[in-house]
């Protein structure tokens, strides 16, 4: 499991996440960002657009994963 990231989507209200995988589809060009966590320590599989996940302490600069894909996480 990854370093915490923050999740900025509303199905992910006051949940802690973890960095799994950043994902890229290579025959149709989709991207795709998989984290586990959830609420109440839950440990299910996520998966959200890059511009929705931020290396923790990041979101309230506005920098996500799109932005910076090389973000230290």
């Amino acid at each position: 499991m990854g370093d915490e990231v923050e999740i900025k989507d509303r199905r992910a209200r006051r949940g802690r996440f973890y960095f799994l995988a950043y994902v890229e589809h290579r025959s149709n060009g989709t991207r795709w960002v998989d984290v586990v966590g959830g609420r109440n320590g839950d440990r299910k599989l996520w998966s959200f657009l890059p511009d929705q996940v931020f290396a923790s302490g990041e979101s309230a600069r506005g920098v996500s994963l799109e932005h910076a894909p090389r973000l230290p996480l």
